[in-house]
């Protein structure tokens, strides 16, 4: 399996992402906390789930790169951040993740899935998303 890191601080997710000389590339990333601006400038690969914390997650994604997409559409999408979640609290104790996954049936509809195009067939999911658009927090959003 490929080799997994659990990180809270965010300057060192910060350097993860953007540093030079990386040594690993993150295929599953998800993001429990606030972001930057410019979430998912560049990503070509991958897939990474951020935890909705308000109305203006949408206003930072870089909708030029993923699709924005809901666990709701694919059973694959949120079987996989369920098990990473289960991975991140079983390796970190993280109370944040036991609250998630204690709570998951309400809680899964906080996640948004950022898919590259490339990434949409492996994952099942249709080339463009069976809705107009994703639900983030209270902000529609075009995918």
């Amino acid at each position: 399996p490929p080799p997994q890191i659990f990180i809270q601080a965010e300057e060192v997710i910060r350097y993860l992402v953007r540093g030079p000389g990386l040594g690993y590339v993150f295929t599953r990333v998800v993001v429990l906390g606030p972001t930057g601006r410019n979430v998912a400038a560049g990503m070509t690969g991958g897939v990474a789930y951020l935890l909705q914390q308000d109305d203006t997650t949408a206003v930072r994604i870089n909708k030029d790169t993923v699709k924005l997409r809901s666990l709701a559409e694919s059973t694959a999408l949120a079987s996989q951040l369920r098990n990473l979640l289960e991975d991140h609290l079983v390796a970190t104790g993280s109370p944040r993740a036991g609250e998630i996954l204690a709570q998951w049936e309400e809680q899964q509809s906080r996640f948004v899935a950022l898919v590259p195009p490339a990434e949409e067939e492996g994952l099942g999911l249709s080339s463009s998303p069976a809705q107009a658009g994703v639900v983030i927090a209270d902000a529609r959003v075009r995918a």
